[in-house]
């Protein structure tokens, strides 16, 4: 982080005093560690069988690979970089044809 979040130290019976800079920082370090889960989550077995499974709801197997931006638009996910491994886990997985 670039700056340390300000707080106050609470006690007993006097008034919760909040800071615009301890919010904002609060916030930083929750974002962080949300997006350092949910990159962790993807990677593994279970994110891969749930991005699959996903898929499978919206539309047809196999699919063509021209489709696939609107497909994971309609997942939510916009601006994926489709690179050659990932496209190679959809053809092993039967989404797009080998």
């Amino acid at each position: 982080m670039d700056f340390v979040p300000e707080y106050f130290p609470a006690q007993q019976g006097n008034s919760v005093r909040l800071s615009f800079h301890g919010i904002l920082g609060f916030t930083d370090v929750i974002l962080r560690i949300a997006t350092t889960i949910d990159s962790e989550l993807s990677a593994s077995p279970e994110g891969e069988i749930n991005l699959l499974n996903r898929m499978r709801e919206r539309t047809t197997m196999p699919t063509k690979l021209q489709k696939l931006p609107n497909l994971f638009v309609t997942l939510g996910w916009n601006n994926i970089d489709f690179k050659e491994d990932f496209v190679q886990f959809l053809k092993n997985n039967g989404v797009l044809p080998t």
